[in-house]
C-alpha cells in the first residue's frame, strides 16, 4: 500500500540510516550463518533478560492436577537456570575484580563549607549530580511567593557567557538533561549525563550556579506559564481543596503558600528580585553536591573543589516564621469553598512530624496501612461502599511539622456519610488489634518501594544530597529499611492516638453551594445563634468556620 511504503521508507530513514538499508537488511538475511544465531542467543536469551508471565487455573484435582505439576515444574526449571545464571555473572564480576571505592561515598567539606558527596557506580556508563541548599517555599513571604519556583525555573537558561540555547545545545549534545528544582523545603539543580561527558557536564552546572543572569525574556516566558497555570487551578478542584486546607492549617508558616506563587507576586517579580534572593539566601557555603556514577571519586572531587573552591562569607538563613501547630485552642475547624461543580472534594488533615522526628516511620506506616488499592480507606469507602472516585492518605514531613491528611473525591451528597467513614477507620487503627499480616505486608511495600526508587544514580544523588543537607546524615537511606521494619504494632496504634485527633483536626472541602442540614444546623448554632449563612450572593465563592476554639463551623464568609 501506499501507506505501508511511506511508513516503511520513514522508518528506515529516521532509525536505520537511509531509505536504502531495504538492501542491507536482505543482504544481512541472506548471510547470516548458524553461529550469528548462537552469538545472538548467548547475548539476549539470558536468564537475568528474562521476564515470564503466567496465567493458569487455580490449584485443583482432577483434570487439571497434571497441568499444575507441570507448570511447578516449568517453575522450578526457570528457577534453576536463574541461579546458574548468577552464578555465572557472579564468577565473571569476581575474575573482572570490582573497582575502588566502588558502593562507598566519599565526603568532602570545602574550606567554604560546601559539602561534596561522591559515590562511584560503574553499572551502567551515566552520572547524576545534585545541587541541594535548604530553602524553598520555607523561605518566602507573601511579596516573593513563588521566587523560588522562578529561580528554579531561569538557573539555567543563560549565564554570563552562555545563552539559555547554547546551555541546552551543549547539554543534549553530550546527550544530557538540565534543571532547577524547587520545593517546600529545598533549592537546587541537577544534571545528568553519560559518563564520559561528566566534567564538561559538572563545567556547565558550575556556571549556572555561580554567574545566573535571569534574562529579561526568559523571566517574562515564564511569568506567562506561571499565571497560565494559576488560572487553570480554578478548574482543578483537587488543588483548590488543598489550597484551602494549606491556608487554614498555617497561619505564619510559608508551608500556607503555593509553590507557584500567586498573580500578585508574579506581577512585581523582577529579575532584580530573582538576583536579590539568590545571593542572599543560596551561597556556595550552603551547597551540597552529590556527583553519583562512574567516576573516580579523587578526580570528581578535585573537578568541582575547582570550580567551587572559592571562600565566601558565611552567612545565617534567613528567619522562617515559626508556628507551633500543637499550641492552638482545641477544636476541629472546617472551611468551604463553593462552587457549582457537581462533585465534592475534602481534605481531613492533622498536625504532622518533621523529618528527623523518629516518629515519622510510624506515620508512614499509617499512612500505607490506610492508602493504595489494597488500603482501608479504599476497601471500605470505595470498593464496599461506593463512597469515593478517589481516596487516598499520606504524611507530609518537613524541616518544620507538616501534615497527615487524608483526601477524598465524592459525589456532593455522600460527603457526610464519606466523613463518618474516614472517622471511623481512623478511630480502628488507633483502638482496634491491627492484623500481623496486614501490618508486615505495609512495612514490605515501604521498604520494597523505597528500595526500587533507588534504582537510578540519579535517585541515589538526590537522596545523597537532600539527606545531607537537612543534617541527617547523607546515608539516612541506608537506615530507612530498618526503622521500617521495626514499627509495631503498638507503635503504629500510638502515634495514630498522638497525631490523629480530632481536636486538632482541619477539614477542607470543596463542594457546591447546597449545605446539608447538619451543616446548616452548626452554621447558626445552637438555640437558633445569631450567627447564620450569609445571603449575599457576591459572598457565593468561600466561607470558612470560626478560628480554633471557637464554633468550629461554616460562616462568616472567607476570601
Amino acid at each position: 500500500t501506499v501507506q505501508g511504503t511511506a511508513r516503511k521508507l520513514g522508518y528506515f530513514e529516521t532509525v536505520a540510516g537511509g531509505v536504502d538499508y531495504e538492501k542491507e537488511y536482505y543482504r544481512q538475511v541472506e548471510e547470516m550463518t548458524a553461529s550469528h544465531l548462537r552469538a545472538s542467543l548467548e547475548k539476549y536469551l539470558t536468564a537475568s533478560n528474562l521476564t515470564v508471565a503466567v496465567l493458569s487455573p487455580e490449584p485443583t484435582s482432577g483434570v487439571n492436577a497434571v497441568s499444575d505439576a507441570k507448570l511447578e515444574e516449568l517453575r522450578q526449571r526457570l528457577l534453576s537456570a536463574t541461579r546458574e545464571e548468577e552464578l555465572a555473572s557472579a564468577e565473571r564480576f569476581a575474575k573482572k575484580g570490582a573497582l575502588p571505592g566502588e558502593d562507598q561515598v566519599v565526603r568532602r567539606i570545602l574550606p567554604g563549607g560546601m559539602k561534596i558527596l561522591v559515590k562511584r557506580d560503574a553499572s551502567v556508563p551515566v552520572v547524576a549530580m545534585r545541587a541541594v541548599w535548604v530553602g524553598g517555599l520555607r523561605y518566602e513571604d507573601a511579596r516573593v511567593n513563588g521566587v523560588n519556583h522562578m529561580l528554579a525555573s531561569l538557573i539555567t537558561r543563560g549565564t554570563a557567557t552562555r545563552s539559555a540555547e547554547e546551555i541546552m545545545r551543549d547539554v543534549e549534545g553530550m546527550a544530557g538533561a538540565i534543571g532547577g528544582f524547587s520545593g517546600r523545603n529545598s533549592f537546587g539543580a541537577r544534571v545528568e549525563m553519560l559518563a564520559k561527558n561528566w566534567e564538561r557536564g559538572l563545567e556547565i552546572l558550575a556556571d549556572c550556579l555561580l554567574n545566573p543572569e535571569f534574562p529579561e525574556d526568559e523571566l517574562d516566558k515564564e511569568r506567562r506559564i506561571v499565571l497560565d497555570e494559576l488560572s487553570a487551578q480554578s478548574d482543578n478542584l483537587s488543588t483548590m481543596a488543598f489550597r484551602l486546607f494549606a491556608e487554614t492549617m498555617y497561619k505564619k508558616h510559608p508551608y500556607r503558600f503555593d509553590l507557584l506563587g500567586t498573580p500578585s507576586s508574579m506581577a512585581g517579580m523582577t529579575r532584580r528580585t530573582l538576583k536579590d534572593f539568590y545571593s542572599r539566601n543560596y551561597p556556595l557555603g550552603g551547597m551540597t553536591l552529590a556527583i553519583v556514577g562512574d567516576v573516580d571519586p579523587a578526580r570528581a572531587i578535585e573537578k568541582a573543589a575547582g570550580l567551587f573552591g572559592a571562600e565566601q562569607p558565611s552567612r545565617e538563613p534567613p528567619p522562617v516564621a515559626k508556628e507551633d501547630l500543637w499550641a492552638r485552642p482545641k477544636g476541629t475547624v472546617e472551611v468551604y469553598k463553593f462552587l457549582q461543580r457537581q462533585q465534592a472534594h475534602m481534605v481531613v488533615g492533622f498536625p504532622g512530624t518533621t523529618l528527623d522526628n523518629p516518629n515519622r516511620h510510624a506515620l508512614e506506616v499509617v499512612s500505607t496501612l490506610l492508602s493504595g488499592q489494597g488500603g482501608r480507606l479504599f476497601v471500605e469507602l470505595r470498593d464496599k461502599k461506593g463512597l469515593a472516585y478517589r481516596v487516598n492518605a499520606f504524611s507530609l514531613e518537613g524541616i518544620d511539622p507538616g501534615y497527615f491528611a487524608v483526601y477524598i473525591a465524592c459525589s456532593p451528597e455522600k460527603l457526610p456519610v464519606a466523613l463518618d467513614g474516614i472517622r471511623e477507620e481512623l478511630r480502628k487503627i488507633a483502638e482496634e488489634p491491627i492484623n500481623p499480616a496486614e501490618l508486615d505486608r505495609a512495612k514490605k511495600y515501604l521498604v520494597g518501594s523505597h528500595e526500587i526508587s533507588l534504582q537510578r544514580r540519579a535517585a541515589v544523588a538526590s537522596t545523597l544530597a537532600f539527606h545531607e543537607a537537612y543534617g541527617m546524615g547523607y546515608d539516612e537511606y541506608l537506615r530507612y529499611s530498618a526503622k521500617i521494619l521495626a514499627i509495631d504494632a503498638a507503635a503504629v496504634q500510638r502515634v495514630a492516638r498522638e497525631y490523629l485527633d480530632w481536636q486538632r483536626a482541619v477539614i477542607a472541602t470543596v463542594k457546591p453551594e447546597e449545605l446539608t442540614p447538619g451543616a446548616r444546623q452548626r452554621a447558626e448554632g445552637p438555640s437558633g445563634s445569631s450567627k447564620s449563612v450569609p445571603k449575599d450572593p457576591a459572598a457565593k465563592a468561600s466561607r470558612r468556620g470560626p478560628s480554633p476554639g471557637k464554633r468550629p463551623f461554616v460562616p462568616p464568609k472567607r476570601k
